[in-house]
């Protein structure tokens, strides 16, 4: 008989098969566009390189921005009254090895600076370790740090076996978190099928997202992510200091 996740492995393929083929649903591209949500990686922003973004965000409807955390007040601040850009601050460093108080400490230096959620990542040392324990401690600190905010996790599928992602995610689920995010793309980009199993993997009440590698030309380059399952598309800001062009 086969196990739970051999069945959600197993359903994630098809998913991503149909979504590859172009024969499963997507959503209207309004909605499409109401899920695209822009990153910044680079660590410095001048004062008037943010403004510019914010301006764009607002221009283009950009549902979210991701920034390093001493952008953040700044950036709310501009984009104040929009009611529909969240900034979102980026904690800690990317491979979820930061100490438990260091990571806390930088949410609630978010909290105070008015963010509107946090991107964590999910430890994956200790969850290739084994140590499913540890990883849902870690993430239920950070959700009590967290409060109010959206709290997003970051779960690098490339680093990780099936078990390991559908594990991840119910470690997120357990801890409350209210968004799984596939890869940050500093150890590679979530796959149309990690995407169908972050998707599979997660409850109803939980939203899936996607980084991409680089910004769309074209719609019907994110078509198949977001019939795989995603709910919304993280994507580097074209044009901005840090971004570079796929070759």
């Amino acid at each position: 008989m086969a196990t739970d996740i051999e069945l959600l492995s197993q359903k994630a393929g098809r998913q991503a098969a149909l979504a590859e083929a172009g024969m499963a649903a997507v959503p209207h591209e309004e909605t499409m566009k109401g899920g695209i949500e822009w990153a910044v990686f680079t660590p410095f922003i001048s004062p008037e390189d943010l403004e510019s973004l914010c301006r764009r965000a607002l221009e283009k409807k950009t549902a979210g921005l991701f920034l390093p955390l001493p952008y953040v007040h700044q950036a709310l601040s501009l984009t104040s009254g929009s009611g529909n850009v969240k900034v979102f601050a980026s904690i800690a460093s990317p491979s979820g090895t930061d100490s438990d108080a260091s990571v806390c400490a930088g949410i609630l230096a978010a909290r105070e600076a008015g963010a509107s959620g946090i991107i964590a990542a999910l430890p994956v040392h200790r969850l290739k370790a084994g140590d499913k324990a540890g990883v849902r401690s870690v993430l239920e600190k950070i959700r009590d740090a967290a409060g109010p905010l959206i709290l997003s996790v970051t779960i690098e599928t490339g680093l990780m076996n099936d078990e390991e992602i559908i594990t991840a995610v119910r470690c997120a689920e357990i801890a409350r978190a209210d968004r799984v995010i596939g890869s940050s793309g500093f150890w590679g980009f979530s796959t149309i099928r990690e995407t169908a199993l972050l998707r599979c993997a997660a409850p109803d009440w939980i939203k899936v997202g996607v980084t991409i590698e680089c910004p769309f030309a074209e719609w019907k380059n994110i078509f198949p992510f977001f019939a795989a399952g995603a709910d919304f598309i993280i994507s580097a800001v074209p044009g901005f200091p840090g971004f570079k062009e796929s070759s």
